[in-house]
């Protein structure tokens, strides 16, 4: 039997984490939050996830990579490493997105809550400036995706839903007392777990290959969603 050996990277935060799979079943997990010192960790991280999944190299069928949005400097290394892995190896290599990444791990932590009790899932990362970048799921469809938004106005939105919502990501801890002032108990606010990022970029990556292929180096690009404030500056 033939199995696939997917890699994930996430760098999407200042949590870095990497996961390999064998096919659905998770071999290894590492994260480092080095705050910002991704590109003198990444290597390392890949090499001890790889070693305690017992492969190497050569035997990765598929790299999967989180591009964001998130912080630039972290989603550069993660894509840097990523492409060129996937170009030195010849492996083929997808990208999927934070705030689906996020969104995807209420499945495994949502308490017993139905869909049907909580409706929407709204991710978010912090954006600095007193920002998150954020998006609204009902259900498994997009809403409204690649939000810059100052939270309050966030808030304002997640008023106008018909429905509860489940608020995650680090964006949430940073205005918690927002969230909780504003929305009450429309909202159930969730603690992501670092680790089970690279999982599910893994997994996501995983599906998106076997549906749609290989979608080659040059397609995987960093989502900024923001100019940088040195491109900003021009």
């Amino acid at each position: 039997m033939n199995y696939m050996y997917t890699l994930g990277i996430d760098t999407a935060t200042s949590q870095m984490s990497i996961a390999l799979l064998k096919d659905e079943t998770i071999l290894s997990t590492a994260e480092s939050n080095d705050n910002g010192h991704h590109s003198s960790n990444i290597m390392a991280l890949i090499s001890k996830v790889l070693d305690q999944g017992g492969a190497d190299k050569s035997q990765i069928n598929l790299i999967s990579v989180d591009t964001g949005p998130g912080p630039f400097t972290s989603l550069r290394v993660g894509v840097a490493t990523a492409r060129g892995m996937a170009q030195f190896g010849r492996h083929p290599i997808v990208f999927v997105h934070s705030l689906e990444v996020l969104k995807e791990s209420v499945s495994g932590n949502s308490n017993g809550d139905s869909a049907e009790s909580y409706p929407y899932t709204v991710p978010m990362i912090d954006a600095r400036r007193k920002r998150v970048f954020g998006a609204i799921y009902k259900g498994d469809k997009l809403v409204e995706g690649n939000l810059d938004i100052e939270p309050q106005h966030l808030a304002d939105k997640i008023k106008k839903l018909r429905g509860r919502v489940i608020l995650l990501g680090n964006g949430t801890q940073l205005y918690h007392d927002l969230w909780i002032r504003e929305l009450g108990h429309q909202i159930r606010i969730l603690q992501s777990d670092p680790s089970s990022q690279a999982v599910h970029t893994a997994r996501l990556g995983r599906l998106s290959f076997l549906k749609h292929g290989d979608m080659g180096v040059h397609r995987i690009l960093p989502n900024y969603v923001r100019k940088s404030d040195a491109d900003a500056s021009l």
